[in-house]
């Protein structure tokens, strides 16, 4: 995910002003954000976006009797539109799983990316597979191939894509090490039970410790998290320390909000490993803490280790961004761009520096490629729903904020946001339960609606 900036300005439209609306609390990507580029499948332009035609709507209670025909059928097209995103990125998810687990990358490959062409049919069998973008190594190129072969045949897509999906699928070897984020919830539970039960007969058994905190923190909730750093803190006493260990149990601290021990694993991980991963890394934690100066001088150190890095401009962006240097914070997000057309957080920052400088427009644009390039990153969703709120658009703001409740459903934020668009459109019911929702998630930033 992408840290959210904390725009205090951040008002709605004077058709329906609320008192204090803030932008969320900064969150920096889980595990070192979301992976250091998305290893999903993007959309090609084969892809049918049909609508499903009896979509069942996300939101509860969205018909408002008082609108006009009109009105009502441009929300239940937003809403049909919501539904099939969901079930597009449901699915491509899947995807990308199925070929993960058929991929495994020699350390010697990490730095290399690669992009497979290919279509799936209504069976979910590979079609047309080729090389799209080479790895600039011919055997790491045909090993991509294979892997895309082996998993075939894929999940079948779902119904309502109605003709043969093409997709163009990235491969990044920096970020497979790490568990996925889009594990089964399942499966990772099935890991913490197999892992605790060869612990019972010997706690020493240090593969087991690795790979449970590695399940729990992809869990990423505050019991897990805390399982995970006394793993990782047992796994430093029976090996010798490593910036991996520090990196994993600083994820841990950062999960728990413990703001301190989170900055102290960060050093020390880019002390013993000083490398643009480790240096970003502690970018974060700079950041959480409040160190915008100190983190800005981390970002130059990156940059200085790797000039044209992608990541360290985008997050040279946002220590910008924090400082309301709104133009640095544009050029170093447009530097990125300009490496990685398709880099979701460039466009999210340069949009939060847009939307600071009152450019709406500007600002709607830039959150909306955020989404495309980055479907399944639910503050994307959060920051184009905040946009809506200020601009008055109550509907597409309960849809982006629905959206990012599918992907996160415990994002108190989010319910906060749809709160406030269902009481602009007269929802007081729904409203009120997304409030106490929010709420009970320890979201109290802004006034209680009335």
């Amino acid at each position: 995910m992408y840290p959210i900036w904390k725009n205090d300005s951040c008002n709605p439209s004077p058709v329906y002003r609320l008192s204090n609306l803030k932008a969320p609390p900064i969150h920096i990507y889980e595990k070192r954000r979301k992976p250091r580029r998305q290893w999903l499948p993007k959309l090609g332009c084969g892809l049918l976006m049909t609508l499903m035609p009896t979509a069942v709507l996300l939101l509860q209670g969205c018909q408002a009797g008082s609108e006009g025909q009109e009105a009502r059928k441009d929300r239940q097209r937003q809403f049909n539109e919501a539904a099939h995103g969901t079930a597009v990125r449901r699915y491509l998810r899947n995807v990308q799983e199925h070929v993960k687990a058929q991929w495994k990358p020699s350390e010697e490959e990490a730095g290399k990316t690669g992009v497979i062409f290919f279509k799936i049919d209504k069976e979910g069998k590979v079609k047309d597979l080729k090389v799209k973008v080479s790895t600039g190594d011919a055997l790491l190129d045909q090993r991509m191939l294979n892997a895309v072969k082996e998993a075939s045949p894929l999940p079948k897509p779902p119904q309502i894509l109605e003709n043969e999906i093409s997709l163009d699928f990235s491969f990044d070897m920096r970020i497979l090490s790490s568990t996925s984020i889009f594990d089964d919830i399942d499966e990772l539970k099935s890991m913490v039970i197999k892992a605790t039960r060869s612990l019972e007969k010997n706690p020493d058994d240090t593969a087991s410790l690795k790979q449970r905190a590695l399940a729990c923190l992809a869990m990423s909730d505050v019991l897990s998290a805390r399982s995970a750093a006394k793993d990782l803190t047992r796994l430093m006493e029976l090996e010798r320390e490593d910036a991996e260990l520090y990196l994993l149990r600083a994820q841990s601290f950062k999960l728990l909000r413990e703001k301190a021990n989170f900055l102290s694993d960060a050093r020390k991980a880019a002390e013993l490993k000083p490398e643009v991963e480790t240096r970003l890394t502690l970018v974060e934690a700079l950041s959480e803490n409040g160190d915008l100066t100190e983190a800005l001088a981390k970002c130059e150190e990156a940059l200085t280790f790797s000039p044209n890095d992608a990541d360290a401009l985008s997050t040279k962006a946002f220590c910008h961004l924090q400082m309301h240097d709104y133009q640095a914070a544009i050029a170093d997000a447009e530097r990125a761009m300009a490496i990685e057309p398709e880099h979701g957080a460039a466009y999210a920052y340069r949009g939060d520096c847009y939307e600071a400088l009152k450019q709406y427009d500007r600002a709607l644009k830039d959150y909306t490629r955020s989404i495309k390039f980055n479907p399944d990153d639910e503050y994307s969703y959060l920051r184009r729903a905040r946009l809506y709120l200020q601009l008055g658009k109550f509907g597409p703001a309960v849809v982006d904020a629905t959206s990012a409740l599918e992907i996160e459903p415990e994002l108190a934020e989010a319910y906060y946001y749809r709160a406030c668009g269902n009481k602009a459109l007269g929802l007081a019911a729904q409203a009120q339960r997304d409030r106490l929702k929010a709420s009970s998630l320890g979201f109290n930033q802004a006034e209680p609606l009335k």
